[in-house]
């Protein structure tokens, strides 16, 4: 249990670099595209503990919860993060520009 416990714990503590997640949510939605209308323009890792990801799409509200959890679903098969809750944020570039002023 206790070595089931420190993988957890480095799991939670993963931080990806940019460049790499952008190059893999191109390669998710390549798989799988959203419904016409919508488009992403980039994902980050924002926070450990738990990880917690930024993906800016055009229109959040319309995305549907399962292409979400697809999203998610695909970051863990390609990343890990086994046993740990993980936040994604959808977000709007119009949040980004807030957020810089």
């Amino acid at each position: 249990i206790l070595d089931l416990t420190i993988d957890i714990n480095k799991e939670r503590r993963k931080m990806l670099p940019t460049r790499e997640l952008n190059y893999f949510l191109e390669r998710t939605i390549d798989k799988h595209p959203p419904k016409m209308g919508l488009r992403f323009s980039f994902i980050q890792q924002v926070d450990t503990c738990p990880p917690t990801f930024n993906i800016f799409v055009n229109k959040p509200k319309d995305l549907h919860f399962s292409y979400k959890r697809y999203i998610e679903n695909a970051i863990r098969d390609e990343y890990g993060f086994e046993g740990t809750a993980m936040t994604l944020r959808f977000k709007s570039k119009n949040d980004l520009k807030k957020a810089s002023k």
